[in-house]
Formats: structure tokens, C-alpha cells, sequence
């Protein structure tokens, strides 16, 4: 989460001072790691309404799909990132 202010907050002294963050998206997520899990957890209970309920989770696939030149959803399309 630190990087993420330090991010912010080096994009507003550089580029744009009234930046502000619309939502956060979940990515390269996976459940069944514990610690992934919690920090979802503290990332929802810190940001509250900003955070988007949609999560994309890890998936093979969405690694395969840049190396075809092509979107996940036509690599894949019953696969969990396409899905996502």
C-alpha cells in the first residue's frame, strides 16, 4: 500500500497535482493464498467504496494471451481471466 501512495503522490507533484483515484481494480489475484486474501481485506476496510468488486484473478492465460497478440476472451474465453 506504500508504494501505491508513493505512487500518487509522485504523479501529483510531477504531472498532475489534483489527481485523485477513481477506484482500484483487484488484479493478478489468487484466493488461495492467505496473505493475498488479507491484503484484500485491509485494501476494502482502508479504501471502503473505492475498491471495484470485480477482481481478476491469476490465470495462466492471461500470460499465454499477449504472446498470441490477442485478447484472453479469444485465446481463452471459458478461462477465469477472460471471465473476469
Amino acid at each position: 500500500m506504500n508504494e501505491l501512495f508513493s505512487t500518487l503522490e509522485l504523479v501529483r507533484e510531477r504531472l498532475n497535482p489534483g489527481i485523485e483515484i477513481l477506484g482500484i481494480l483487484t488484479t493478478l489475484f489468487d484466493k488461495r493464498i492467505r496473505v493475498a486474501r488479507e491484503f484484500l481485506q485491509q485494501i476494502r476496510e482502508y479504501f471502503h467504496e473505492k475498491v471495484f468488486r470485480t477482481v481478476i484473478h491469476q490465470n495462466s492465460k492471461l500470460y499465454e494471451s499477449p504472446a498470441h497478440k490477442k485478447p484472453v476472451q479469444v485465446v481463452a474465453p471459458s478461462s477465469q481471466g477472460a471471465k473476469d
